[in-house]
């Protein structure tokens, strides 16, 4: 990693290391010490040496680059504000104190420390008042302490863009100097609540219309100061949230034929709402902070909960939706650059006129976790329209879906829940990575969604012209092989394989044609295992009673090697039966719950 220190006399050593990464964005204040030998006319001495000087590294994430600059200031400065008590401040790393630096009366003077890129580095430092040590653990924290025997207050607070440490004398009565009695405690709060707020999205060009309309219940907004622990807690909820495409061709629950399903292709208005599962909220978010100097976003624990959603994705409403957000992003005239503009710069330093970019906001997350979360997808949407996904996620969809456009029909997603470890570094770029990783999660767990999707709808069309009767015809015959299996079970003469079958019916969660045989399949192993006991049942006859058990196990085991395969052909029959019903019959109470929901508002 690299090193500075300044030309301009007086000399001093070089800086701790400057770690250039995403995660050291921000400004790092160091104490530069004096150089061995160098001596100046001036209180303010490192331990040993001459004068320290203090300087800041700022490191920048830009597009993909960081951009460094030192600059002769800190973000940490002491001002003494009292008339009679002297005050020095003394950095600390690692423990060992690194300088001595006097805060004249009046003045404002800037500190920092030796390695502030170091991992573990605490912004510990001492406070000498009035000849006696007081220690400060991290000067990041907001605190306010009271010392009586020499009537002085120290506050760390933000002031700006600076952490200010001030010292000054104690007045009694005098706002802002009235002291928390030690063991008190209070709590803060505020408590904002809104029963309902409608957004609606209206697009100018190429006419007016209302393309969205979203419709929140019960928004409530909280925030708590504690000042035992000197935290402060958000608590943000959205009890339901429903979004209706206000586009002409939309139906809700009064207009959609629930007769003739998807041979009307009829495309609901309400295209997303959450459940209410187990009376959960749509949305709940826990924050809590400790109280802070810093200009860092510092976040002990975070909670983030969602509840189940229904999802429709169409090219009715994305495409409109689409050409709106661009009219809203549109800036005219700013579109590139000519080339005759371009081919001035040849031949010139890329650093010539370059300033560097603004430091980015800085998150501290030291815990967050983000519930499970589930949705149901309905899809109808081509690909070459989905301009606003990532070129190589059109690519993976269209190879899992096998062909241009996607469709999904009641397809459930899940994503698991996620304990995100100890982070720091630039807030857009810790936004920006949560994105990429949940985007690669429902790739991956996409797979069972696209169970549901283009490639298995195709017969799903000629079948739903019958499907009460064929759901009717299925089902029988599953009935009929199912109870039949369970029969010849009995006639194997083997109570734990009965139980372990009886369980394993009970289990079964079939919602399509793909579980069936799924579950089929499974049958038929189990039956192919049945004509092992042919060879298990007389040894283990033999093992328990000799000669004449051998002969009893090999009665068993005959009738257990015949029955059992048989049995389980049935249960695969059952299976697969249960599978056509629930893909060709009546919709799924997740369908049910979709089709019956009215518009909002």
């Amino acid at each position: 990693p690299p090193r500075f220190r300044p030309v301009a006399p007086p000399p001093c050593q070089w800086s701790g290391a400057v770690v250039c990464s995403d995660a050291a964005a921000g400004s790092k204040p160091f104490l530069l010490l004096a150089a061995p030998g160098s001596r100046a006319d001036t209180p303010a001495r490192s331990l040993g040496f001459g004068v320290p000087q203090v300087w800041s590294a700022e490191v920048a994430p830009a597009r993909g680059a960081l951009a460094v600059a030192f600059r002769a200031e800190s973000a940490f400065s002491a001002v003494n504000r009292s008339s009679q008590v002297k005050l020095m401040v003394r950095p600390l790393d690692g423990g060992k104190a690194l300088a001595d630096i006097p805060v004249p009366p009046g003045q404002e003077v800037p500190y920092g420390w030796s390695t502030p890129f170091a991992s573990g580095h605490t912004y510990a430092i001492d406070a000498i008042i009035g000849g006696k040590r007081y220690h400060v653990d991290d000067v990041r924290q907001t605190r306010r302490r009271y010392v009586p025997a020499l009537r002085v207050v120290v506050a760390i607070s933000r002031v700006g863009s600076k952490t200010l440490l001030a010292l000054e004398d104690h007045q009694a009565g005098a706002p802002g100097q009235a002291a928390r009695p030690e063991g008190g405690k209070s709590v803060f709060q505020v408590d904002v609540r809104l029963s309902q707020l409608g957004l609606s999205f209206i697009e100018e060009v190429p006419h007016t219309r209302e393309v969205l309309y979203v419709h929140v219940d019960l928004i409530r907004l909280e925030l708590q100061k504690l000042s035992e622990s000197d935290t402060r807690r958000l608590k943000f909820a959205i009890s339901d949230i429903q979004a209706d495409c206000q586009l002409p061709g939309r139906v809700d629950a009064e207009g959609l034929n629930h007769s003739l399903g998807l041979l009307r292709h009829d495309r609901p208005a309400v295209i997303l709402a959450n459940c209410g599962h187990g009376d959960r909220m749509f949305l709940k978010l826990v924050i809590e902070q400790s109280a802070t100097s810093s200009a860092d976003i510092m976040i002990p624990r975070a909670e983030v909960a969602m509840d189940k959603l229904d999802v429709t994705i169409d090219d009715g409403w994305v495409d409109p939706l689409v050409n709106f957000a661009v009219q809203c992003c549109a800036s005219p005239g700013n579109r590139g650059m000519r080339f005759s503009a371009a081919r001035q710069f040849a031949g010139t330093s890329a650093v010539q006129g370059y300033s560097p970019p603004p430091l980015p906001s800085v998150v501290q997350v030291e815990a967050l976790h983000i519930a499970k979360l589930q949705f149901t997808l309905w899809c109808g949407l081509k690909l070459r329209s989905a301009s606003f996904l990532p070129a190589y996620l059109r690519e993976a969809l269209r190879v899992l879906s096998f062909s241009d456009e996607l469709v999904l029909e009641d397809a459930p997603l899940t994503l698991p829940e996620r304990n995100v470890p100890l982070h720091r570094g630039s807030l857009k770029d810790f936004l920006r990575g949560l994105a990429s990783e949940y985007t690669m999660n429902i790739l991956k767990y996409a797979g069972h969604a696209l169970g549901k999707s283009s490639l298995l709808n195709l017969p799903r069309v000629p079948l739903r012209i019958g499907g009460t009767t064929v759901s009717l015809l299925t089902d029988t015959m599953g009935f009929v092989a199912g109870e039949a299996a369970s029969l010849m079970d009995h006639l194997t003469f083997d109570e734990e394989y009965v139980r372990r079958r009886r369980a394993s019916r009970a289990a079964k969660q079939i919602h399509g044609f793909s579980d069936g045989v799924h579950e089929a399949g499974r049958s038929l192993g189990e039956g192919i295992e049945g004509v092992l006991d042919m060879v298990k049942k007389p040894a283990e006859g033999w093992k328990a009673g000799g000669l004449g058990g051998a002969v009893v196990g090999a009665g068993k085991g005959v009738a257990s090697g015949l029955i059992k395969p048989i049995s389980n052909v049935g249960q695969a029959i059952s299976d697969v039966g249960a599978g056509i019903s629930a893909t060709v019959g009546p919709n799924s109470a997740n369908t049910q719950r979709r089709r019956a929901r009215p518009r909002a508002g």
